[in-house]
């Protein structure tokens, strides 16, 4: 179990520190790209690009907060459970 959550640790470091960093300067230099374009094809792809990368980087903290969540280790497994029952009945109310 100690093995399975270092392993877990290990990821959701990795995911937030080499992925996540790497995807928002993507998103940031493009976005100043944007800002010194005009308008036309290239500007409207470099557009969905930044939108696009916006949803990964959320889609990311998410998994990476179900990986290892940090409330686990400041506040402890209540308050890690709690904001977990929180999240799942807030996911259930978008979708329907």
């Amino acid at each position: 179990m100690a093995a399975a959550e270092r392993e877990r640790t290990r990821w959701a470091r990795e995911l937030h520190d080499e992925t996540m960093q790497s995807l928002a300067s993507l998103r940031i230099g493009l976005a100043a790209q944007l800002c010194r374009a005009s308008p036309g094809p290239l500007a409207d792809a470099v557009s969905e690009a930044v939108a696009q990368l916006e949803v990964d980087i959320g889609n990311l903290r998410s998994l990476i907060t179900e990986l290892r969540p940090a409330l686990l280790d400041e506040l402890g497994t209540e308050a890690a459970i709690g904001d977990l029952a929180d999240r799942v009945i807030a996911a259930g109310s978008r979708s329907t």
